[in-house]
């Protein structure tokens, strides 16, 4: 959902193309079971949330978290690493190019603005103040990983990667019922 653009590149996370020199007979195999566009849109933005979130986990390092918020940061980085990981040899080998798509339009110049405002804004913050914007984000984000998660589950159209989409479901409960827990934290004592 979010777009750090600005953090690009810092932690080695990519949502590049898997798929160089797809060969003749791969194309032949991949035409014949493709993933349907709108899956195959959907799969593209994971990956792009998983590359992000990687992203933001190698800034988050240095910008004087808590030790509870380190340790969720630290899962952060190597579950979605993971998952992008897994995706990826997935997208490989249903010969499917992860890419991301941006709405066109009014709302996809919204999303590219909001995008750009909240990587500013995760930039130039620090202390407990970047900590409580970043488990802000990442509350929001999470939240609508998972309804993305469960939306691509309910796809009936094969090929889809169910061993992959009910991982990341469980990684990204687990993630949001981490950030609760450190957003809530003294609601509940």
């Amino acid at each position: 959902m979010f777009c750090f653009l600005a953090i690009a590149a810092l932690a080695g996370c990519t949502n590049e193309s898997v798929q160089p020199g797809v060969t003749a007979s791969a194309n032949r195999a991949a035409a014949m079971h493709s993933v349907a566009p709108n899956l195959a849109t959907a799969l593209g933005n994971l990956a792009r949330a998983s590359s992000n979130k990687c992203q933001l986990s190698f800034l988050a390092s240095f910008k004087g978290l808590s030790s509870a918020a380190a340790r969720f940061n630290s899962y952060m980085g190597k579950s979605q690493k993971a998952l992008l990981v897994e995706l990826q040899h997935w997208a490989q080998r249903h010969h499917l190019t992860l890419r991301h798509h941006r709405r066109k339009g009014l709302f996809g110049t919204a999303e590219k603005l909001q995008s750009s405002s909240d990587a500013h804004a995760l930039l130039t913050t620090s202390g407990i103040n970047f900590e409580h914007l970043y488990l802000l984000l990442m509350f929001t984000d999470y939240s609508w990983q998972i309804q993305l998660d469960k939306a691509a589950l309910q796809f009936k159209t094969p090929p889809v990667p169910i061993t992959y989409l009910k991982h990341a479901l469980k990684v990204n409960r687990q993630s949001l019922s981490m950030i609760e827990r450190l957003l809530f934290h003294a609601t509940h004592h």
